[in-house]
């Protein structure tokens, strides 16, 4: 691969990236944690989630193949996987596992209507910071 395919390739990562956190995207982090507001308030959402779905997870199969392509996929070696199962039987939980927005937005589907877009912040930030608190743990499993 020359330096400008390379380039080029890091540059479409990001980008696919961005469009899975953007708010300004249709398939990104904000749609399904408003899904799931609507849902946890007993409204019908208006987006079909299958289709959402697949949507986003035809994105997540492309910056897979671009990070196989760019040697950014790493594979944790046999020490790196008993040492996660080791702290995974400490911590008596998957590390992998985050809180899902689901459980946040039925926790909150008492709200008011009034405060119906401060959920809806709040659920956006929790998807984006579910998606870097992701990011971390594949840099970190890096090093």
């Amino acid at each position: 691969m020359t330096d400008t395919e390379t380039e080029d390739s890091y540059n479409k990562l990001a980008e696919l990236k961005l469009e899975l956190t953007s708010r300004e995207s249709d398939v990104g982090d904000w749609q399904i944690a408003r899904y799931n507001e609507l849902l946890a308030c007993g409204k019908i959402p208006p987006k079909d989630i299958a289709v959402l779905h697949e949507k986003r997870q035809a994105i997540r199969d492309k910056i897979a193949q671009l990070e196989d392509e760019l040697g950014l996929s790493k594979k944790p070696t046999k020490k790196e996987k008993e040492i996660q199962k080791e702290w995974e039987e400490r911590a008596g939980y998957e590390l992998n596992r985050l809180p899902s927005i689901e459980l946040i937005a039925m926790s909150l589907a008492e709200v008011d209507a009034e405060q119906d877009n401060a959920l809806f912040e709040i659920l956006t930030y929790c998807a984006s910071l579910e998606t870097q608190i992701k990011e971390l743990r594949t840099l970190i499993k890096e090093k």
